[in-house]
Order: structure tokens, then C-alpha cells, then sequence
């Protein structure tokens, strides 16, 4: 594989390949720092009433020892880094930018971190080369173009509401941290090399993992499960079941037990927890489990189709798997056995998504943000694939690239930067701080830290304390939109 530039052809590659990436991420920064905050900030972060007995029980002991019931007693750590992060970077960063700037910069750092933790992992999975190598910076270049910020939004990685990217994307990224060096000796074969560090930091993972987010549980049980069967294809099944579950567990690898074991163990848990949690909102009216599964085909044809984005990419992918398929290399075959193995986790993922409970903003169950972990799953093997073939390819090579290029053209000019989209927003915040009324009246008609426009000032309760912590406002102001004239 290509390793650091030494002549002046892979120098100038180099360094194009460097600028581009640069270039894109400096974009997506701006598309981040210019995205309205969204609403529930508040409620993290001050925090809210409902939040404090999550923040105060971290394994929510309490809810099996004392039986008390509460929302989300299985999500301590996104709670907990949510509030933590906002109580303390918006505050560092107005040493050099106003208080309402700090917000916004602030959203966008922890966004860029996420976007970059992600692309190195994809980057590093693809090419299976060092950080900043040729091949490692040309498998980044592959995929970047499929992280849609303002474009293709249904196959968004990172949610535009930053309490969404600290409760899907960021939960999903430190999951993908802890796979990583185990997918990666399954699928490439590489040794494990664990030192004190290594198991220091998986150990940490492994604790929080179960306790982040809503999805981390359930794809960890899937992956476990698959984990299982991928072995359990390796020896001679008999006819004893219990046989062959003891002859498989002998032969998956130490290091996997030691901690997909406990890891299962703690989601189940985790699991178990959520079934004991009291309901988010009273009087809501929960559909039956069949019902919520007979409106999966709906979710799942909406978020597919609602643009061309989404089955463009599919349809990539699955013209690249074909042209692997008739690769007869072990590269090739390495990489369709992946292929199929992500077909079956996606299967799975999609029936185990109706047990996962219900919300009214995700009607028919499939939303981007629940499919993000199929999409991530995708944008992986739609990298790995392109890359093996504009690598392997002899006929068409030159035609393939072509396409490659302007696929990826197709998606980095749909991503549109909608710079203006906080500019109500900033604005009604920079008028809050600036007013001297206990209560502000605003005409702008827009949502601010809010999922719909606040009409009664009373709504504004929370936020108005968040902006006193962060020092927008010296004292408690609320606010309210005037109702637009009809």
C-alpha cells in the first residue's frame, strides 16, 4: 500500500488530496456553526426537573432497589457529557467571541469532532492504512461527500439538532470506537494488540456504552449475536444445541469474550431499565406492537425517497457489490462477505427497531436518525467497495473513476451551505440580552431553542435560565413571539 509521499507525482497527490479534505471540513464547520441550536437544550442542561434523578443515578440502581420511575434512567452518560459540555465550553469560548457566538461555536466544535472521529474510522476500516497516508487520505475523499449536512438530509449522519447528535451520533461514534479493533480482526485479520492502555480504555467504553443514547443496546446485542454465529458457522454442528453453543464459545477468541460477555450482560440490563421508566409523556397513547411494525414499510419508503440522495446511494453501493462479485480475488470475497453480513445486521437492526417503544415525532418508527446506524453501515461499504475497485480494475478503470467522481460531485453540490439558517434565532438572542424588560417581546416568529415558535411566556421558563448560566442574560428574561397577523 501507498505509505507517505516520496517522489514529486505522489507529493502534489498528496497534497491535492490534503487540500480537499481541508477544504471540506472547513465547509462543513461553517454549515455546523450556522445551524439553528434546536429544541430540549434546555432541559439537558440546566437541567429539567424529569433529567436530575438520571443525573443523580448513573446505572439507575434506584429504579430496581427503591422502584422509582423516571424518564430515560438508562441514558446517564448522553445526559451527562450533554450538560457537562454546555455548562462548561460555551463559557471557555467567550474569553474570544461574544456569549450568543459561543453557542453556536460550541455546537460546531463537538459536530466537527464527531464528523472527524467518524471519517477516521471509516477512512482507517477502507483503506487499512496509516493516518495521513495516500491511501488512508483517498479513502477519507470517498466518503466525506456522504456526510450531508444540508443536502441529502434523510442520510444525515450528524443530526442538525445538537441534542440529537449528543443523544444518536456521538453515542453511535464511541460504540464504533469500541467495534473497531474487533470487526477489524474478524474482517482483516488483524492481531489484537491490547496493552494496559488499550484495555484501560475499552473497559471505560464497555461502561458507558450500555448507558448512551437509545440505540447503542440494541445494535450492541446485535453485533454480539452476529458475532456468535459467524463463529458458530466455523465448527461441526450435532445434533446437541447446547454442543454446539459450548464448542463455539471454545473457539471465539479470548478477547472477545472478555468483553462482549459483560457488554451483553450490562445491555440487557440496560434493556431491562427502560421497561421500568415512566412514560415521557402522560396520556400519550401507545400503538401495539403490530401496529408500529405495519408502519415500517411506510417509514422506511418515506425516508427513501423523500429525495434522490438516498437510492442514488443505494444504488451505487449495490452496482459496486456486483462488480465485486465477479472479482474472484480474496479481497473481493473478503469484501462481498461483508456485504452480506451488513444486509443481515440492517434485516435485524430494522425488526428490532418496533420493540424500541414509540414517539409521536417518529410516527411511522423509521426516521434518519433511527436509520443512521444502517447508513453508517452503508457509506462503509460503499467506500471499501469503490476503493477495492479503483484499485483492481483493469477494464473500464478510467470509466469507473469517472463515475466515482461524479457520483461524489452529485453530493457535494447537493450539500448547499444555508448559512442564514440561525440568522432569526442569533438575532432574537443578541435582542433578549440587549432588552431590559423581564419579559421580551420578539416579532420574528421563529424558534428559539425550541421545537415550535414560543407564543406564551411561561414556555420560556427553562430556556430563560439557560441564558443566564450562560451569561447572555444577567438576569431572568422571558420571552415570547408575537402571533403573526392573519
Amino acid at each position: 500500500m501507498n505509505t507517505y509521499p516520496k517522489t514529486l507525482k505522489n507529493k502534489v497527490l498528496y497534497l491535492f488530496l490534503v487540500t480537499l479534505l481541508l477544504g471540506d471540513f472547513g465547509y462543513s464547520f461553517l454549515q455546523y456553526q450556522n445551524t439553528q441550536i434546536g429544541g430540549d437544550i434546555a432541559g439537558g442542561v440546566v437541567p429539567a426537573k424529569q433529567v436530575k434523578p438520571i443525573l443523580e443515578d448513573p446505572f439507575g440502581i434506584q429504579v430496581i432497589l427503591a422502584d422509582k420511575k423516571y424518564p430515560n434512567p438508562n441514558r446517564f452518560f448522553s445526559h451527562w457529557f450533554f450538560k457537562k459540555y454546555f455548562r462548561t465550553v460555551p463559557l471557555l469560548l467567550q474569553k474570544f467571541v461574544s456569549p450568543v457566538a459561543s453557542i453556536y461555536l460550541a455546537s460546531a466544535l463537538i459536530k466537527l469532532l464527531t464528523h472527524l472521529a467518524l471519517l477516521f474510522l471509516l477512512a482507517k476500516g477502507i483503506s487499512q492504512s496509516k493516518l495521513g497516508s495516500i491511501d488512508f487520505l483517498l479513502a477519507a475523499l470517498l466518503v466525506t461527500p456522504l456526510f450531508q449536512a444540508n443536502g441529502y438530509v434523510r442520510m444525515s449522519l450528524i443530526n442538525k439538532s445538537i441534542t440529537y447528535a449528543f443523544f444518536y451520533i456521538i453515542p453511535l461514534t464511541i460504540l464504533a470506537f469500541f467495534l473497531y479493533p474487533f470487526l477489524s480482526h474478524i474482517a482483516f485479520n488483524k492481531p489484537f494488540k491490547f496493552n494496559f492502555f488499550t484495555h484501560a480504555l475499552l473497559i471505560g467504553l464497555l461502561l458507558i456504552i450500555p448507558f448512551s443514547g437509545p440505540l447503542n443496546t440494541g445494535i450492541s446485542l446485535i453485533i454480539s449475536l452476529l458475532l456468535f454465529f459467524y463463529y458458530y458457522q466455523q465448527i461441526e454442528p450435532k445434533r446437541d444445541i447446547w454442543k454446539n453453543i459450548s464448542q463455539t464459545l471454545k473457539i471465539i477468541p479470548r478477547s472477545i469474550k472478555l468483553y462482549f460477555i459483560p457488554l451483553s450482560i450490562l445491555c440487557v440490563y440496560s434493556l431491562y431499565l427502560g421497561t421500568q421508566a415512566s412514560p415521557f409523556q402522560n396520556g400519550l397513547e401507545i400503538p401495539s406492537l403490530a401496529e408500529r411494525y405495519s408502519r415500517l414499510p411506510a417509514g422506511l419508503f418515506y425516508l427513501l425517497t423523500t429525495k434522490i440522495g438516498f437510492p442514488l446511494f443505494i444504488l451505487a453501493t449495490l452496482f459496486n457489490v456486483y462488480l465485486i462479485a465477479q472479482d474472484n480475488s480474496n479481497n473481493a470475497a473478503r469484501i462481498y462477505k461483508m456485504s452480506k453480513w451488513i444486509l443481515v445486521f440492517a434485516i435485524i437492526y430494522l425488526l428490532a427497531l418496533p420493540f424500541g417503544g414509540y414517539r409521536p415525532y417518529r410516527f411511522n418508527i423509521i426516521r434518519d436518525d433511527t436509520f443512521v446506524p444502517i447508513t453508517l453501515a452503508l457509506i462503509f461499504l460503499y467506500g471499501i467497495s469503490t476503493f477495492h475497485l479503483l484499485k483492481s480494475l483493469k477494464r473500464y478503470k478510467h470509466l469507473f473513476a469517472a463515475w466515482v467522481v461524479a457520483f461524489l460531485l452529485i453530493f457535494e453540490f447537493a450539500d448547499i451551505p444555508n448559512f442564514a439558517d440561525n440568522n432569526l434565532e442569533k438575532n432574537a438572542l443578541i435582542e433578549i440580552s440587549k432588552s431590559t424588560d423581564p419579559v421580551v417581546k420578539l416579532d420574528c416568529n421563529c424558534k428559539i431553542l425550541s421545537w415550535h415558535v414560543i407564543h406564551n411566556p411561561k414556555e420560556s421558563e427553562l430556556n430563560a435560565k439557560l441564558l443566564q448560566q450562560w451569561g447572555i442574560t444577567k438576569s431572568r428574561k422571558l420571552y415570547y413571539n408575537v402571533e403573526p397577523k392573519k
